[in-house]
């Protein structure tokens, strides 16, 4: 009994610890560049983001391809599904020169990652630093999966060069349409990132019928962009001319 008291003691103080030093970072970051707080492989990602995003329409197809064939050989050397794919088609990936080789590999179906989602995992597949995510469920069907850290980063990446290119730079105001975690009556109507210094405005409400509110809080913030699905956008821009 002592020890299960002292062993919850200490997980206890873990988390205080480690909340409490993620609270000292997030208030740290506040007043730092933000690619700062994202790390090096975000900084890495935006600026080859953004460099590549000059590129000629030669060079975007040149490596798409190196990228394409260096994925297939790591599939097939290290995933287990696609490795008996290849084997039962009869497909290597050194013999992928070009996109219409490319076309022989058979899709990937929803139902086929559900079926085969561990075998899909590669062999190293801990080394990549794994992040569980979902795909977006705008078919109508959510599935899970993964994500390498450095994936995450390109991800992230890329939504802030799209936010660049709209003329839209780190720590500007920005507000956010986007689901809740929950669908929950008592959900704030909004929260705040001070990290990013976004408002993400709660869709709930947003449908609930209180875009009134939401528009109110919107114009006090004065934001330099709102972004969202083009859905709930039009509701809220339907408010507005009303």
């Amino acid at each position: 009994m002592l020890e299960s008291t002292r062993d919850n003691a200490d997980k206890n103080c873990k988390v205080s610890v480690s909340s409490l030093s993620k609270k000292i970072i997030d208030y740290t970051y506040r007043f730092r560049p933000l690619p700062d707080y994202y790390g090096e492989d975000f900084k890495k990602a935006f600026a080859f983001l953004m460099e590549s995003s000059n590129w000629c329409k030669e060079k975007i197809r040149d490596y798409k391809l190196e990228k394409l064939r260096a994925l297939l050989s790591h599939a097939q050397n290290n995933v287990p599904y696609y490795r008996n794919l290849f084997s039962k088609h009869g497909i290597k990936a050194e013999e992928i020169e070009t996109f219409v080789d490319f076309a022989k590999i058979p899709f990937l179906t929803k139902d086929s990652l559900r079926a085969n989602f561990e075998d899909l995992k590669a062999d190293n597949f801990e080394s990549y630093r794994p992040l569980k995510a979902k795909t977006a469920g705008t078919t109508g069907q959510i599935v899970d999966l993964y994500r390498s850290s450095l994936h995450e980063s390109y991800r992230r990446a890329a939504l802030w060069r799209v936010y660049h290119q709209f003329g839209y730079s780190f720590k500007e105001k920005r507000v956010t349409v986007d689901d809740p975690p929950s669908f929950r009556p008592d959900s704030p109507l909004y929260e705040y990132d001070k990290i990013e210094n976004e408002m993400i405005i709660n869709t709930y409400h947003l449908m609930s019928g209180r875009a009134g509110e939401i528009y109110d809080a919107i114009k006090k913030f004065q934001p330099r962009m709102i972004w969202g699905h083009p859905t709930f956008m039009a509701i809220l821009g339907d408010h507005a001319k009303r």
